[in-house]
């Protein structure tokens, strides 16, 4: 059993850094010239990214975690979510998955994007207080993975531990459901 939250937007969820504001806004409420401002961003620092699976990848999401320079107000960075509610084993699970996240290399190092998540899951808990809430990441490298280690005590799959049953068939089961997610959202 699955659902996808489909809740009002979170009760406004705002981080101000030194040089970054970072709001969370739903992806239904974004403009044409946000979601071409994300996809040129996102073009900017990758090599073949394709605009019709960004927007695809982007649909498929609720939320969108954007900075912003606190001078001009120009976007920044982002990064993409989205919350499903489920079922394991007779146990509710809130998961959250990200989804593309890029920021500007001149704004590495600005802690807006970590506070920025880390009270967007807390108002993702608050909502949900009836399940546990996990993230489930999917990183292509090894600077992105140590957001696990850094935030949270507890995390799966980590060399020094063996992963506990429950999160690992909890694994499993997100992973073969993102990866059907994926293949629905294909164009």
């Amino acid at each position: 059993m699955c659902a996808q939250d489909h809740s009002t937007e979170p009760d406004r969820v705002t981080v101000r850094g030194r040089r970054l504001l970072g709001e969370v806004r739903r992806v239904d409420q974004l403009d044409a010239a946000a979601r071409a401002r994300m996809f040129q961003l996102l073009h900017e620092h990758f090599e073949s990214v394709d605009e019709a699976r960004f927007h695809a990848d982007l649909d498929e999401k609720q939320w969108v975690l954007c900075l912003s320079c606190t001078d001009s107000g120009a976007l920044q960075g982002f990064s993409t979510a989205m919350a499903l509610d489920l079922e394991l084993d007779g146990v509710p699970v809130r998961a959250l998955f990200s989804g593309d996240t890029i920021i500007r290399r001149e704004f590495w190092g600005e802690r807006t994007v970590g506070k920025l998540f880390l009270r967007f899951a807390l108002d993702q808990h608050r909502r949900r207080k009836d399940r546990d809430l996990y993230w489930f990441l999917i990183s292509m490298g090894h600077r992105t993975y140590r957001l696990l280690r850094i935030f949270f005590d507890s995390y799966w799959p980590r060399r020094d531990q063996e992963t506990p049953d429950f999160e690992a068939r909890l694994l499993d089961h997100l992973g073969q459901l993102k990866l059907s997610l994926i293949h629905i959202s294909e164009p």
